[in-house]
């Protein structure tokens, strides 16, 4: 059981210099604290405690101001949520078989169209993190989740909504996703709002292959990455996977919203 206090003895303990933890609510027994930061901090201060991880076991989250204080309150099937029961689940899921599921689904329902590869896709420049700095106003949250592992994060912070997916995407299908590319590209997890996710990959797939089966992963986790064409700022009807393929070669951060 994680108290408030806790949360303040173990981020001194690690020789951080941090303003007043305050409470976010409880997630399963334990207590999750946040710091409240200027946007001009954010990321500083997300470095910093992540560099600390290994001493404090707590994970820094980014989470917009106006989400967090309703954040673990805001609906019943949140309330209800177990981190440890979602965690066990989340392990034994089968994330590969769900994937493949997902693909041949996607493929009835929308047929997403084959594209060219370098020739007319395009990428999007490795820009700073994240939908924080461009919409957060004022401060920003950065929630202290106390996991062993940062893709744990999602068990006790289930904040996407996911509109439109909810049949599909639950807590344990979330925890069992970043799992999964965590021990596959090292993602860890960096922001969330009520529709939104931001991942940060530390090793990126290189070959043409790998990108192609990665942007499969992704499509089937938010089909609205391409139904929506949010991969830029462009005017174009019609996004195909080689276009997100090669997005993924490119950025520094992995962006989700679900409509």
């Amino acid at each position: 059981m994680i108290k408030l206090r806790d949360v303040t003895r173990r981020l001194q303990g690690a020789g951080l210099l941090v303003p007043e933890v305050l409470s976010l609510g409880r997630s399963g027994s334990d207590e999750i604290g946040f710091l409240r930061v200027g946007k001009a901090h954010v990321l500083d201060t997300w470095r910093q405690i992540r560099e600390a991880f290994g001493v404090t076991g707590l994970w820094p989250f980014v989470i917009a101001s106006a989400d967090a204080n309703a954040i673990l309150l805001r609906e019943e099937r949140v309330i209800a949520h177990s981190p440890d029961e979602t965690l066990r689940h989340a392990v034994a899921f089968p994330i590969e078989s769900w994937f493949a599921g997902r693909r041949r689904a996607l493929v009835s329902d929308f047929d997403p169209q084959a594209g060219a590869w370098t020739a007319e896709a395009k990428s999007v420049p490795r820009g700073p993190l994240l939908p924080v700095t461009e919409d957060a106003k004022g401060d920003t949250c950065v929630a202290l989740v106390p996991v062993c592992k940062p893709w744990q994060t999602f068990a006790f912070l289930p904040i996407a909504s996911t509109p439109n997916y909810c049949d599909e995407l639950d807590p344990v299908v979330h925890t069992a996703i970043w799992k999964y590319w965590d021990e596959r590209w090292g993602v860890e997890p960096f922001y969330g709002a009520y529709n939104v996710v931001e991942l940060v990959p530390r090793s990126w797939p290189r070959s043409r292959e790998q990108l192609l089966a990665l942007a499969w992963e992704h499509y089937s986790y938010c089909p609205d990455v391409l139904n929506e064409a949010i991969l830029s700022h462009e005017d174009r009807s019609t996004w195909h996977l080689e276009d997100l393929a090669f997005w993924l070669g490119e950025t520094r951060a992995w962006g989700f919203w679900w409509d």
